[in-house]
C-alpha cells in the first residue's frame, strides 16, 4: 500500500512544473543549479525553461514570417519601379537622341551638334527636350516620389 500511495516521479515533475509558471526565468534558473542533475526539482526546472524557450521561438518564428512577407512585398514593388524607371530612362534616351538631329527653323546648321557653341547648344535644346518631357508621362519617377515603405509589424 505504501507503494500506491507514492506519487509518480513524472507526477512530480508535472505538479512542479505547474508551480513554476509563475516564477520568474531567473528564480527558476537559481533553483535548477542548487538542485542536483535529474532531481525533480531539476527536472522541473529544465522542462519550464525548455517551454518558455520554445514559446519565445515561436513567436521569434511568427514576428519573422511577418518582416520577410513586408520585405518580399516591398522587394517586388521596388521591382516594378524599378522597370519603370529602365522604361523611363531608355524613353529619355530616345528623346535626347532625338533632340540631336533637330535642326532650328532657319536650317543655318545643327545647334544640338555643335560642339564649339555649348551655350547655343543649351538654349536651344533644353527648351526642346523639355516640351518634349512635358508631354511623355513620367510615371516611374511620379511613382519614386510618391512611394513609402512601410515595414512594420
Amino acid at each position: 500500500m505504501a507503494a500506491a500511495e507514492e506519487p509518480k516521479p513524472s507526477d512530480t515533475v508535472q505538479a512542479l512544473v505547474q508551480l513554476l509558471r509563475t516564477r520568474s526565468a531567473e528564480e527558476i534558473r537559481e533553483r535548477m543549479y542548487d538542485n542536483p542533475p535529474g532531481s525533480p526539482w531539476w527536472s522541473a526546472c529544465k522542462t519550464e525553461l525548455d517551454v518558455r524557450n520554445g514559446e519565445k521561438m515561436a513567436a521569434a518564428l511568427v514576428d519573422t514570417s511577418r518582416i520577410l512577407d513586408k520585405l518580399k512585398s516591398a522587394a517586388e514593388h521596388l521591382d516594378g519601379l524599378t522597370d519603370k524607371l529602365v522604361q523611363t530612362t531608355n524613353d529619355m534616351a530616345a528623346i535626347v537622341k532625338a533632340v540631336k538631329g533637330i535642326r532650328p527653323q532657319d536650317g543655318t546648321h545643327n545647334l544640338c551638334d555643335s560642339r564649339r557653341n555649348h551655350r547655343a547648344t543649351l538654349l536651344y535644346c533644353v527648351p526642346v527636350l523639355g516640351q518634349t518631357l512635358a508631354t511623355k508621362k513620367t510615371s516611374a519617377v511620379n511613382a519614386l516620389a510618391s512611394t513609402k515603405i512601410n515595414i512594420t509589424s
